[in-house]
Formats: structure tokens, C-alpha cells, sequence
């Protein structure tokens, strides 16, 4: 794998998890107290 395709790998799949955080963030605001017990 190239370099340039690591990186664009590396963006696509930051975009991802920084989407999923979003919609996980949005149908769960109590993440915190739900992760705590």
C-alpha cells in the first residue's frame, strides 16, 4: 500500500469513527452513566 493511500485509508476511517461517535453521542446523551455501571 502506497503512502497516499495509507493516509486516505487513515482519513477514511477516521470519518467514520468520528460519524459513528456523533450519531452514538446523539441516541446516547448518558453514555457516561451507562458505561459506569
Amino acid at each position: 500500500m502506497s503512502q497516499k493511500n495509507y493516509n486516505a485509508h487513515i482519513d477514511e476511517t477516521y470519518a467514520i469513527i468520528k460519524t459513528s461517535r456523533k450519531l452514538t453521542g446523539l441516541s446516547m446523551p448518558n453514555t457516561e452513566q451507562a458505561s459506569s455501571g
